[in-house]
């Protein structure tokens, strides 16, 4: 009992821990220097908000055609509007602290419209692995001293870089892996069929999607008076590495924290610390609202009635039972 309770509270505690330690820095940084961030606050145009926004929705929606190419690959084929929802949808789920939430949410909703919950998880597993090493590659943009400098950065990047070629060129071999491990994760005969051209889309959409979300970085940090061209890798290239950052530290939710010490270190190359402060607030804000905005725009535009069942002369193509 005691192990039961241990494990079902322990993971809650320490995030609540990280996120009052979270609070609790952010508090004595600002009674430091909380004039010369209120000063860059103020000094950001309301219009870079906005603006800020086009990319944060474009990228979530390339983002989910990486996840998209990896279902269909599998074998589900969702209609474009009913894949955008539950991609979407299941992605607010990194919000709440645990890092499966995502999953489980995106197996509830596929189950709907019938896609096998073996079948969701492994390309949620696939499509976030492709992500993660996306974006890790083009956040080595952020650190373009790393490999001049040598140390451990330089072989991060290298190792990162020829991973992602690797997958790219043999995708055959990281099918052949992830087939392994899905067999040993889901404990069943359910076999994993992925072609190599969907890992490969996959890839290279998840690089896009880094690319044009990154740009609302650069909006804001260039609002804020940032030299267009150094500010771009660190702006596009620092969102990617906070981001990977963040994901990978399962006890901050949506990697809050994390994601904006990662990025003020990244922008603080091209500006003063403080307006990198604003920068990644603001980014968080753009970030948030622009997902909510996608989701709730993918859950009206899908009129479809999940509860009920596809008519025999509907032309909707959903995933046969394994």
């Amino acid at each position: 009992m005691r192990r039961t309770i241990s494990a079902r509270w322990w993971r809650p505690a320490v995030t609540v821990l990280f996120l009052a330690a979270v609070v609790a820095a952010l508090g004595l940084w600002l009674r430091r220097d909380g004039d010369r961030v209120l000063v860059a606050a103020r000094a950001l145009p309301p219009g870079a908000l906005v603006v800020a926004l086009v990319p944060v929705v474009l990228g979530a929606v390339v983002a989910t055609a990486a996840w998209t190419v990896i279902l269909d690959g599998l074998g589900s084929r969702l209609p474009r509007r009913a894949a955008l929802r539950i991609c979407l949808v299941g992605q607010l789920g990194k919000y709440v602290p645990g890092a499966l939430w995502p999953a489980l949410a995106q197996v509830e909703l596929g189950h709907r419209l019938r896609v096998p919950a073996p079948r969701m998880v492994v390309a949620f597993g696939v499509s976030l692995a492709a992500s993660v090493l996306a974006g890790a590659v083009v956040g080595s943009a952020a650190v373009p001293g790393a490999v001049r400098g040598g140390g451990w950065l330089t072989v991060v990047v290298v190792v990162t870089v020829a991973g992602f070629v690797l997958a790219l060129a043999r995708p055959s071999a990281v099918v052949a892996v992830v087939r392994r491990c899905g067999t040993l994760v889901l404990r069943s005969g359910w076999s994993l069929e992925l072609p190599e051209g969907a890992l490969r889309r996959s890839l290279l959409l998840s690089v896009a999607g880094w690319l044009i979300t990154g740009t609302h970085v650069w909006v804001l940090v260039v609002g804020l008076g940032a030299d267009p061209v150094r500010a771009l890798p660190a702006a596009v290239g620092g969102l990617a590495l906070a981001t990977v950052v963040g994901s990978l530290v399962i006890i901050a939710p949506g990697g809050i924290g994390v994601r904006e010490l990662v990025l003020i270190a990244a922008l603080s190359t091209v500006v003063q610390p403080a307006t990198a402060a604003v920068v990644a607030v603001a980014s968080r804000l753009v970030t948030v609202v622009g997902e909510l905005l996608v989701a709730s725009a993918a859950t009206l535009l899908d009129t479809r009635a999940d509860d009920t069942p596809a008519s025999p002369g509907t032309t909707r193509r959903t995933a046969p039972q394994n």
